[in-house]
């Protein structure tokens, strides 16, 4: 199925990634999202390599898109608020960080 090759690739992203070869673990990446676009954890990987590869733009723009997908990662809410930070947009990285730390204490938390 096009997912289990999806989680291969995303299996190699993430190896090309500690590796230090952030191109690769894009491209990697890249066709996992082809293959599973719906899938929240490649994105936000995806987003991540775009991260530290320097683009903290483009970065914000996946992690958006696996938001919709994954509203209470909180993980993913911390990677929205790093690449807000990076690009300067004080309010908003305090408003992810706000929320990631909310999604990291669970649902018992008050709202």
């Amino acid at each position: 199925s096009n997912n289990m090759f999806g989680d291969i690739l995303t299996d190699l992203g993430a190896a090309l990634q500690d590796a230090g070869d952030t191109d690769g673990a894009i491209a990697e990446l890249e066709r996992a999202r082809a293959l599973d676009p719906g899938n929240a954890s490649i994105l936000r990987d995806l987003g991540v390599a775009y991260g530290v590869r320097g683009n903290p733009q483009q970065a914000l723009e996946i992690f958006e898109q696996a938001l919709v997908l994954a509203p209470d990662d909180a993980q993913l809410l911390g990677n929205i608020s790093a690449a807000h930070g990076l690009l300067g947009n004080v309010a908003k990285a305090a408003e992810f960080g706000a929320r990631a730390d909310a999604a990291k204490r669970g649902p018992t938390a008050s709202r």
